[in-house]
């Protein structure tokens, strides 16, 4: 189970991290009625999120394969 969850939030970290704007198209965009797009700020958030979610994701399948 911890190879799966730690598979899981790699990915969503990296998508969080390379694609935040198609992250804000499935999460945020529903909310806003404006066409405008998502912010500078929340753009530099969700990178900052999706990397700690992917080192969180790599220390996850760190500890998978060298734990005993």
């Amino acid at each position: 189970m911890l190879l799966l969850g730690s598979i899981f939030v790699l990915l969503a970290g990296a998508f969080m991290l390379f694609a935040p704007d198609a992250f804000y198209e499935l999460t945020e965009s529903w909310k806003n009625g404006s066409a405008s797009g998502p912010s500078d700020g929340y753009r530099l958030y969700t990178r900052v999120g999706g990397g700690i979610f992917a080192l969180g994701g790599v220390i996850g399948l760190v500890v998978f394969f060298l734990a005993p």
